[in-house]
């Protein structure tokens, strides 16, 4: 897996009020999903924000281009469409929720943001 450059710190992310974008989340925040148990019934689980990585976007690691899919969406207007490709990996312990860009020059993608949720 690559990831893009220059990790952000929890601090200076802290310092934004957007609340329109994940990567402003606190670590010890409380998330509840709904989830279904082996019995397939339908439980609310909640979970606590362990840890974050979130890196610098719309620069592309491998190339150093600015032409990437999330910067094209965000010039588009579009807030919430504007990720290439999520993961979810569950766990017995919580879950780990990642989000990528794609580079449209290279046509490489790239880690830009990690979040590791614990269950509580």
């Amino acid at each position: 897996m690559h990831k893009s450059k220059n990790e952000i710190s929890h601090d200076e992310l802290d310092k934004n009020e957007d609340k329109t974008s994940t990567r402003y989340v606190k670590i010890g925040t409380t998330q509840i999903l709904q989830m279904r148990d082996p019995d397939g019934q339908v439980k609310s689980v909640s979970f606590l924000l362990r840890d974050k990585v979130i890196y610098e976007i719309n620069v592309c690691p491998h190339c150093h281009s600015k032409a990437t899919f999330h910067r094209r969406a965000q010039e588009g207007g579009d807030i919430t469409g504007n990720v290439w490709r999520a993961e979810q990996f569950f766990g017995e312990k919580g879950y780990d929720f990642r989000k990528f860009d794609f580079c449209l020059d290279c046509h490489k993608e790239f880690l830009i943001e990690l979040y590791v949720w614990e269950k509580k």
